[in-house]
């Protein structure tokens, strides 16, 4: 697993806490008459933007990475498939039986952005998303810290993968309701991180992460 620099590391760290606490309410002083579904298409090009510039070195040996190991890119990636995919449907039964009837708020909330702006929605979830996402959370955090403590890396990368899609809707969805929202991220969370690994390839976290994101998309049609 190719490691970022040290100068990588600061550019994205400092990217991303721009990203998640000053850039939204930048973007909304910025432009207040916007759709919440065009708002949110402008951050997401701004994070592709910014995280593949500061990336862009790394990108490019991720790239080669993948040409040079294509099998085991591809075998990783269809493991990591069935892995989410049968933990996310044990998820879903364990949930379903404790609170039927459960709707995870960030998937309601894209769910309704989709009904007025189904493809700028769309692109923005499964191409801009998961690129600068795995970015963030697997290049970037996962992998500085497996160079220290792999259980770390694992444990905090999840987590912050999960806060990320539930700190959002704090005060506007019951708590119990995000603890639950914050559980379902987990899988993916724990899966994306050791695809990373075990590929040592970012594109495969990305592939997956698009394809969750794809039938999620589909589902709520």
């Amino acid at each position: 697993m190719e490691h970022l620099t040290q100068k990588q590391q600061a550019a994205g760290l400092f990217y991303t806490l721009v990203s998640l606490f000053l850039l939204p309410t930048v973007l909304v002083s910025l432009f207040p008459k916007l759709a919440a579904a065009s708002l949110n298409f402008v951050y997401y090009v701004l994070n592709f933007l910014c995280m593949g510039s500061i990336m862009l070195p790394y990108l490019r040996q991720q790239l080669a990475r993948t040409r040079e190991n294509l099998r085991s890119v591809l075998r990783v990636t269809a493991m990591g498939f069935a892995a989410y995919f049968l933990c996310s449907f044990l998820v879903f039964i364990g949930i379903s039986m404790i609170f039927p009837g459960f709707s995870n708020q960030n998937d309601s909330n894209i769910a309704q952005q989709l009904s007025g702006n189904f493809w700028l929605v769309a692109v923005g979830t499964v191409l801009l998303v998961p690129f600068s996402e795995e970015l963030m959370h697997r290049a970037m955090i996962f992998g500085t810290l497996y160079q220290k403590s792999p259980a770390t890396a694992y444990i905090v990368s999840t987590l912050f993968f999960g806060a990320v899609h539930v700190v959002g809707y704090i005060g506007t969805a019951p708590a119990i309701y995000l603890a639950v929202s914050f559980l379902q991220y987990i899988p993916a969370g724990l899966i994306l991180a050791w695809c990373y690994r075990k590929s040592g390839c970012i594109f495969v976290p990305m592939v997956l992460h698009a394809a969750i994101n794809t039938i999620g998309i589909l589902a709520s049609r």
